[in-house]
């Protein structure tokens, strides 16, 4: 029998390049940018879900969420004041289950379940999976001042999320 796949949205940032608002409660399509990625992702989950929000704003996300999702079972959690603490705290509502974790970014709404699926496959044989893609920008070194030389390209990835993991090499 395969591990279940839980999978844990981190929606706990401050929206500060945004511009104005929450980026995750802005519409997209009709529905607020984190529930895209709830609808997709969670049709690959066995195990649970759950969505890590700012703090003191469960209930203002639960809001906008539940008419998309009512019939998820979801389980909420504030975030911390870092990307890694917030996964911590999510990690941490999983509870002591075994299995295969997918981290994804609220923010990424177009992530569909068939990647979720190969990265879950992957995670399967390796402990761990993330996607990536080859850097095809210009990349330059800077001393903080001047640019002074171009960084070869070869062999550097762009990752992205949703990120797996075996919850064993957590402990």
């Amino acid at each position: 029998m395969e591990p279940d796949l839980h999978l844990i949205i981190v929606a706990g940032g401050s929206s500060r390049r945004f511009g104005g608002g929450d980026k995750l409660l802005a519409d997209l399509n009709g529905a607020p940018v984190f529930v895209h990625s709830l609808r997709r992702l969670t049709q690959a989950v066995t195990g649970k879900s759950v969505v890590v929000v700012p703090r003191g704003r469960i209930r203002e996300f639960q809001e906008a969420a539940f008419p998309f999702v009512r019939d998820l079972k979801l389980l909420w959690c504030e975030g911390g004041s870092s990307r890694s603490a917030s996964v911590k705290n999510g990690v941490a509502a999983l509870g002591e289950t075994p299995g295969i974790v997918a981290v994804h970014d609220a923010a990424r709404p177009l992530a569909n379940v068939n990647l979720l699926k190969r990265l879950y496959d992957a995670a399967l044989a390796t402990g761990a999976a993330l996607p990536g893609k080859p850097v095809a920008d210009t990349l330059w070194k800077s001393d903080g001042e001047t640019l002074d030389a171009t960084v070869a390209r070869e062999g550097v990835f762009a990752v992205e999320t949703p990120q797996l993991f075996d919850l064993e090499l957590w402990k």
